[in-house]
């Protein structure tokens, strides 16, 4: 079966890269994506999103943002809790549902924020989408890295450039 496009241009390409992320969920291990912006790290997750029942919280930068992300996808209501209400039933509905947690677009995590991440680690498989894996860009999480399967997103070959335009 074809990768679907999630786009305006078709998916193309990234096969090695998508066969190595469903290897990796498989034994449920925690991800490190890496890839300079624009690289299609977002895509790769995207074409496995359905496939693999990821749930998935775009630019994380702050507590909020990751329970209204990931809230929807787990049945939550935010139903006028506060934040730490909400990070509380969301880590146990997380641990609940046992799916691998995507954290796409990491860029400086707050000690609030890599305390959180710290706490899914310790109870799914997380994936976490960034373009450095430096202690400036990726911020508090950085010591946690460790734990992580390192995968790096490259430019498309001259090849894949090719078959990309020709199927657009």
């Amino acid at each position: 079966m074809l990768p679907r496009s999630t786009g305006i241009f078709p998916f193309v390409g990234r096969q090695t890269e998508l066969a190595q992320l469903r290897d990796l969920h498989s034994q449920r291990k925690h991800v490190l994506i890496l890839g300079p912006a624009g690289v299609g790290k977002s895509t790769l997750i995207e074409q496995l999103r359905q496939p693999l029942s990821l749930l998935i919280a775009a630019r994380p930068a702050h507590l909020g943002e990751i329970c209204a992300a990931l809230e929807p996808q787990l049945g939550l209501e935010p139903a006028g809790l506060r934040l730490l209400q909400r990070k509380q039933r969301l880590r146990e509905a997380v641990t609940a549902a046992g799916k691998t947690v995507v954290f796409d677009g990491v860029s400086w995590t707050s000690p609030k924020v890599s305390a959180f991440l710290e706490s899914v680690i310790e109870r799914v498989p997380v994936w976490i989408c960034a373009r450095s894996e430096h202690p400036w860009d990726i911020g508090h999480f950085w010591p946690f890295l460790v734990r992580f399967q390192r995968m790096e997103a490259h430019a498309f070959h001259p090849s894949e450039t090719q078959a990309l335009v020709e199927s657009a």
